[in-house]
């Protein structure tokens, strides 16, 4: 019970929303940190990172978490379909700063992500994350995430609809 107390303690206000312009740089800060963690370097520039998050054909949505007026992290994913399959979001990045890790942004942008797959009636989830990398794969299964079969890099989840008020009532 202590530890739960002093977790709560440390939980900080975490506004999420969607990116704007002026969140750029904090986003390119923190793509370049985590390519850096996986021993890749980034070339990408503030124009095609603009272009990527909030162009008129962006290729990804991205949330960002905003804790006392600075961007702390991030998580940026994409729609799959094929014509008459079944539709999957796919969280292609997510990341928390190191100050704020274990404060619940990670979890809190996961489950965000998973909302937007439930709007865009998305059947599934899928994200990737290296089979050594304990702390991702932990906070991915404690959000229902299990491994694909087969595949120790990719776990996904399905995303249930939400009930609508004559299901709720039942």
């Amino acid at each position: 019970m202590k530890a739960r107390r002093f977790l709560m303690s440390r939980m900080p206000e975490v506004h999420l929303r969607k990116i704007v312009q002026t969140d750029l740089p904090d986003l390119l800060r923190m793509v370049s940190a985590l390519k850096e963690h996986h021993g890749d370097t980034t070339r990408l520039r503030l124009e095609a990172l603009s272009r990527d998050v909030l162009g008129d054909a962006a290729w990804l949505m991205t949330l960002v978490a905003e804790v006392r007026g600075s961007i702390s992290g991030y998580a940026s994913f994409f729609s799959r379909a094929r014509p008459f399959s079944p539709r999957c979001l796919h969280l292609h990045h997510l990341y928390v700063d190191p100050e704020m890790r274990g404060s619940g942004i990670g979890r809190r942008l996961i489950e965000a992500s998973t909302d937007t797959a439930r709007a865009l009636e998305c059947d599934y989830m899928v994200v990737g994350a290296a089979p050594n990398n304990h702390a991702a794969q932990a906070i991915y299964a404690a959000c229902g995430f299990e491994a694909v079969p087969g595949d120790s890099s990719h776990l996904w989840k399905t995303v249930p609809p939400l009930l609508g008020d004559d299901e709720q009532n039942t």
